[in-house]
C-alpha cells in the first residue's frame, strides 16, 4: 500500500512540472541587412510619393476651381529691383512722403513682351495703399512711340508710362494667385504683352477678369464668375 502511495505521488509530481514548466519558444535569427534596408527606403519612397501627390492634387485643384489658368507673377523686392520707377511711382499715383518710401515693403514683379517689358507693383502690404476697394496694383512700361522719339532725341531712355491700374483684394485661397499672366507664346499672341487675369472672390466664389493689352495700355477684354466654391482660411 505504502509503495502504491509512493508511486501515485511521483506520477502526480511528474505530470506537475510538465504543465507547469513553459514551453520555450525558438529564438528566431534577426532579418537580414537587406531586407532592413529595404524596408527603410521603402518607407522614405512611400512618404515622397504622398508629398508629391499632395503637390500635384493642388495644381489640379486649382485647374478645377479656374476657368483660366496662367502663369503666376513672380513678385520681387521693389527697392532692390526698380528703385527709381517706383519713387515715380509713388509720386505718380500716392501721397506718401518720399522719405516714408524707402521702408515700405513693395513688391515688383516683370512681364515679358516682344519688344518690352511691363513692370507690375503690388501694394498690398503698404496699408496707406489699402482700403475698402482694395490694394493697389499698377503696371508701367515704355511705350513705342516714346522709344521712337528717344532714337531722334538726346534723352539716354525713354520715360516709363502708367498703363494699368486697378484695386485688388489679397485675400484668397492660399492656392490661387492674385495675378496671373496668360500662358500663349509670343509666337501665337497678337498683341505686344500677354493678358492679366485677376482673381478676386465673390459670394465664395472667384471672380477673374482678363486685362488685354491695347497697344497703349491695359483694358477688360472679359470677366468669368467661376462655378465652384472655394473656402477662405
Amino acid at each position: 500500500m505504502t509503495q502504491l502511495s509512493s508511486t501515485k505521488n511521483t506520477s502526480e509530481l511528474i505530470v506537475s512540472d510538465a504543465i507547469s514548466k513553459p514551453t520555450e519558444q525558438p529564438i528566431l535569427p534577426p532579418p537580414p541587412h537587406w531586407l532592413v534596408r529595404f524596408a527603410l527606403w521603402f518607407r522614405v519612397g512611400f512618404a515622397c510619393f504622398l508629398l508629391l501627390g499632395s503637390l500635384l492634387g493642388l495644381t489640379g485643384c486649382v485647374e478645377r476651381v479656374l476657368a483660366l489658368n496662367g502663369q503666376p507673377l513672380q513678385w520681387a523686392d521693389a527697392q532692390q529691383t526698380v528703385p527709381v520707377l517706383l519713387q515715380q511711382a509713388f509720386d505718380d499715383l500716392t501721397t506718401v512722403p518720399k522719405e516714408e518710401q524707402p521702408n515700405l515693403p513693395v513688391l515688383a514683379s516683370t512681364i515679358r513682351g516682344q519688344h518690352g517689358q511691363v513692370i507690375v507693383f503690388n501694394f498690398s502690404k503698404v496699408p496707406q495703399l489699402c482700403g475698402a476697394a482694395g490694394c493697389l496694383f499698377v503696371a508701367y512700361t515704355q511705350l513705342p512711340e516714346d522709344q521712337s522719339a528717344l532714337a531722334l532725341s538726346n534723352d539716354q531712355q525713354a520715360p516709363y508710362r502708367l498703363v494699368w491700374k486697378h484695386y485688388l483684394q489679397p485675400l484668397l485661397p492660399k492656392s490661387i494667385p492674385v495675378l496671373f499672366q496668360d500662358k500663349e507664346s509670343e509666337e501665337l499672341r497678337s498683341s505686344e504683352f500677354p493678358n492679366l487675369i485677376t482673381n478676386q472672390v465673390e459670394d465664395n466664389r472667384i471672380r477673374q477678369i482678363v486685362f488685354s493689352w491695347t497697344g497703349k495700355e491695359y483694358h477688360i477684354e472679359k470677366t468669368i464668375l467661376n462655378k465652384q466654391l472655394v473656402e477662405i482660411k
